[in-house]
Parts: structure tokens; sequence; C-alpha cells
């Protein structure tokens, strides 16, 4: 079905040093991809700048303050919630943390995951955060 709502996310991928980026699983039962996992960030408040999103939607996820260090990839997907049929190009950025004591969003958060390219395949990783994951590991251990 054609969407009815376009937004803008912006999404952080935030490594740790056993090279494994952390993902959130999604506790909304409300929308497409509900219990699936994805890197932490959301969508973009009009006026904001889109590092100021990422930023912004790290720390009302896990309680953390990224430091934001540059665009990697941009991605596209689709998700429903009742009637709004949502398409969303994101845009991914590399982050760095300092804290790995989280504070979860239990409102949209179920759990925090590292996941690596030896187990991403089993954590539920929504399309296409599972590629730019995926390819960005990949090109660090290159």
């Amino acid at each position: 079905m054609k969407p009815n709502v376009l937004h803008v996310a912006a999404k952080a991928i935030i490594v740790n040093q056993n090279n494994q980026v952390l993902v959130l699983r999604q506790s909304d039962p409300t929308i497409s991809g509900h219990k699936q996992c994805h890197p932490p960030g959301g969508m973009l408040e009009l006026g904001e700048s889109i590092y100021d999103c990422v930023a912004r939607e790290v720390e009302e996820e896990i309680g953390v303050t990224p430091k934001v260090n540059g665009i990697i990839d941009v991605g596209e997907w689709r998700a429903e919630r009742g009637d709004t049929r949502m398409q969303f190009v994101g845009v991914f950025f590399e982050c760095t943390i300092e804290e790995t004591d989280f504070e979860l969003q239990n409102s949209e958060v179920s759990e925090a995951v590292w996941v690596g390219l030896d187990d991403i395949d089993d954590a539920g990783v929504l399309e296409p955060a599972k590629s730019v994951v995926v390819n960005f590991l990949k090109k660090r251990s290159e």
C-alpha cells in the first residue's frame, strides 16, 4: 500500500570495544516491527537539525548522551500504525558513548542488545538497519 505519511529519522550506530553495535528491541505493540530491533534513534522534529535529532533520540531512548561523529549511510523503510502507513528516510550516524549503564525508555524500548557480525541474523534487526550495521562492521574489520 502507498504511504500516507513521510518521516525523516536519525539513527545512531554505536559500537563497543568488542566490535558490536547497540540495537534496541521495540516494545510498542501499535507499530509494525514490534519486538524486532533497530539502532537507537527516531524522527526529526520540524526546525531541528538532523545531528541534534540523533543526539536527542539516543538520550531519550537509553539515557546516555552520544558524541555524533558523522553520517555513514542513508536508508529507507516503511512501517504501519493502525491506518497510518509511514515511509521513513533514515540517516545513520556513527556515534560514540562513554557510559553503558542504560536507562531504557520503556514505552518504546524493552531491551538493549549488542550484536556483532556473528549474531546479527538471530537478533531480529529490521532492514535497512541490518544491512547498514553489517556493512559498517565489515568495513571496520578490514
